[in-house]
């Protein structure tokens, strides 16, 4: 058997779940990546964040509809 079918709510979920990309060209720091991780993580639709302080880009998985705001 491949896998069990998904319910009805996490098939949307999936449908709706992005990833974007971010420079941030001042990120090289653990203390900054706390500062911005604190930030981002209290915001509704924000799933999960990746940092790469070496190279200054940071990917966030979430569902908002705008990320310009």
């Amino acid at each position: 058997m491949e896998g069990a079918p998904c319910a009805a709510g996490e098939e949307e979920f999936d449908k709706r779940m992005q990833e974007s990309d971010y420079t941030i060209q001042k990120m090289d720091c653990p203390t900054e990546e706390q500062i911005i991780r604190k930030r981002l993580r209290s915001m509704k639709g924000i799933l999960g964040l990746e940092f790469d302080l070496m190279n200054r880009r940071l990917k966030v998985s979430h569902t908002l509809d705008d990320t310009q705001g």
